[in-house]
């Protein structure tokens, strides 16, 4: 593919709007059936809701063992003050602008050209499957729904397509999301001793917590764990003692034990915050830290590529973010490499855009990559 048709495929991409929610990802997985129909390639779509499919194309390999591409085609709402349009991606300075350029519409074109080229050079030594995936933005259900149909059981290998700015990542932390509530009681703003404030158990809580925070272990290549207060909601009015107050965090932990630590460390604050109050946690996401195989054979190949290709040491690091990685593997772990064009500091950002040069780089190391270890 040349690569001023790279660039068409990836405006092409942007042009759908795919913001979830809703995600709306049918149109853009009719767009590429007809892609790959052209291109003689067989491809399907699966559904976890109407109107939100998943894409799933297959090259068919000569030996046992599959090899996964993994990508997500959904992106967040254009928030933000955008001086341009999300959906009309504009050319500009080396960069496209638009809504999911870097996260991951470039990662996603970089996957289905490396598919055209193995298409172009015969049939490859082990199955090549591009895993397009729905609502990756939200609750991972496109990744669900490849999982429960057994797409990645004989998985040996896997990218995730992320924007890493071409680094190879070689990890991931976790993504634990907690939801606390206090409860106390309401009386009237002028007598506020007759009552239980939940807003200020809340407050209390929270400041400990932080604190605690600072006490866990780091590692030298997942980082440091963090946490992020995302939400807070009490109370009806200000005359009134806030009867209810939750709040809505968001763990990003280095390990499982770490997040069976951090969960005794919530308990435990809270129960001694509570006061005559009853205190209450909420789970609302927990998807587990991954590490790849730093001596798999697939990793040390992908490491050499990319080398060569950027003249660039490859150290081993780990992305802060969770991907769909944890809900395809939900059991095992396969190595994988996190890897794609664009840069995870413009991902959910006003003026989204991308570097064209690296896409091209990073397509270029995919497409080596993939040809070294396929024939």
């Amino acid at each position: 593919m040349d690569f001023k048709d790279t660039i068409s495929l990836l405006k092409d991409l942007i042009s759908f709007d795919t913001s979830n929610p809703p995600g709306n990802e049918e149109a853009i997985c009719n767009y590429l059936t007809t892609l790959f129909l052209s291109w003689k390639i067989k491809s399907t779509l699966s559904s976890f809701a109407p109107g939100r499919p998943s894409f799933y194309a297959c090259l068919e390999g000569s030996e046992p063992g599959s090899i996964i591409l993994s990508g997500h085609l959904d992106t967040v709402a254009p928030f933000g003050n955008w001086t341009r349009s999300p959906f009309s991606p504009t050319e500009e300075g080396g960069r496209i602008y638009g809504l999911g350029s870097s996260d991951m519409k470039g990662g996603v074109v970089m996957l289905i050209e490396a598919m055209k080229s193995i298409k172009e050079n015969g049939k490859p030594r082990h199955t090549l499957k591009l895993l397009l995936s729905a609502d990756e933005e939200l609750k991972y259900r496109g990744a669900k729904t490849f999982q429960q149909k057994g797409l990645l059981d004989d998985a040996i290998f896997t990218v995730i397509a992320e924007p890493t700015e071409g680094e190879v990542m070689l990890g991931e932390k976790s993504e634990f999301w907690v939801r606390t509530t206090f409860h106390g009681k309401e009386a009237h703003g002028s007598t506020p001793e007759e009552g239980i404030n939940s807003i200020v158990l809340q407050y209390e809580f929270l400041l400990e917590l932080v604190e605690r925070m600072t006490t866990l272990e780091s590692s030298l290549i997942m980082g440091t764990p963090t946490l992020n207060i995302g939400r807070i909601q009490g109370g009806r009015q200000p005359n009134i003692v806030p009867e209810n107050c939750f709040a809505e965090l968001d763990f990003r932990l280095l390990s499982e034990q770490q997040r069976v630590q951090v969960e005794e460390i919530i308990k435990e604050i809270g129960e001694s915050k509570s006061r005559k109050g009853e205190f209450s946690m909420e789970i609302l996401s927990d998807k587990r830290p991954l590490v790849s195989n730093y001596d798999d054979p697939f990793v040390k190949t992908f490491l050499e590529v990319a080398k060569g290709v950027t003249k660039m040491s490859q150290q081993t690091k780990a992305v802060p973010f969770c991907t769909d990685l944890p809900t395809l593997f939900p059991e095992r772990v396969v190595p994988f490499v996190l890897f794609g064009p664009g840069s995870i500091r413009q991902a959910h950002q006003p003026d989204e855009f991308i570097e064209k040069e690296s896409l091209s780089k990073s397509s270029a190391i995919l497409k080596e990559f993939l040809l070294k270890v396929l024939y």
